[in-house]
């Protein structure tokens, strides 16, 4: 029973801070303020050390449950383990409730907040910001598991790279739903940049690991549809190379279903624009 106290403690302050995170989230995104960067930034990092410890003691949290209530059966059947095909469903089923639990805070927080966006008539808001400019979906590996999903906008005279998701679990089988990109992007983080310049030295204070790219930097676009090796049952529609002239290059796996040609042409078109320009 005390490791059932303790993982509810523990489940308690993970919970608080994901309520936290999405309430002030919410309130960014009713009424942006590029000055609220470096708290956004540093409750970023807090979410994410907050969603792992939360996923993980609800799965610990309904195994622990789980296997101290079949105990009894268990031992009433004159048995003495537990089989491990009961403990793999314990901890799936562990995992789903943590999902449904997390959705479900999101949802409360945001509702809470929803009243806090300041009256008036619609912003007057810069050319480039988020809403206002064309974007993909897109992931870059990152530290072998490490991944990050970006929102890429292509803003006037950049391409903006906005981290909209972290680690992605491989689904455990197809869906319609996992075929949209916007599947893969729909988090509080996403709405931060709806009303801010992606172009601004603002963007890349919401997240260390955002980026942004000059079109005079980048030398050319390619693009594969072959699979990336290691995506599970992530769907994806190919990757997107940016080739930059330093020689390096920075490689986007397009999540969900995308017409990879169509953004190659686009990508390609906008950057000859720039270079005529400059």
């Amino acid at each position: 029973m005390s490791i059932l106290l303790e993982l509810s403690v523990a489940l308690a302050a993970a919970t608080l801070a994901l309520y936290c995170y999405d309430a002030i989230s919410a309130r960014f995104r009713a009424n942006p303020d590029p000055r609220r960067a470096l708290k956004v930034r540093a409750l970023g990092i807090l979410s994410i050390l907050a969603n792992v410890m939360f996923y993980a003691t609800v799965t610990a949290l309904v195994v622990a449950g789980v296997v101290w209530a079949s105990s009894f059966v268990v031992a009433g059947a004159g048995g003495s383990s537990i089989s491990r095909p009961f403990i793999a469903g314990a901890v799936v089923a562990g995992f789903s409730v943590a999902g449904f639990l997390r959705t479900r805070i999101r949802h409360f927080a945001n509702s809470l907040e929803s009243s806090s966006k300041a009256p008036g008539g619609p912003l007057n808001i810069s050319s480039n910001a988020g809403s206002r400019r064309p974007y993909f979906i897109a992931m870059q590996y990152y530290a072998l598991v490490l991944n990050r999903t970006y929102k890429v906008f292509e803003a006037d005279t950049m391409l903006s790279g906005a981290v909209v998701n972290g680690l992605v679990a491989s689904p455990l089988g197809a869906s319609d739903e996992a075929l949209e990109p916007e599947y893969w992007a729909r988090t509080p983080a996403e709405s931060l940049y709806f009303e801010l310049d992606v172009s601004s030295p603002a963007f890349l204070k919401l997240n260390l690991a955002n980026f942004q790219i000059p079109w005079r930097d980048i030398a050319r676009f390619d693009f594969t549809s072959a699979k990336k090796w290691g995506m599970g049952n992530v769907p994806h529609s190919g990757r997107l190379f940016v080739r930059l002239k330093s020689g390096r290059s920075r490689e986007l796996i397009l999540l969900g279903s995308q017409d990879g040609e169509a953004l190659l042409k686009r990508l390609s078109s906008h950057l000859a624009e720039n270079v005529s320009v400059e």
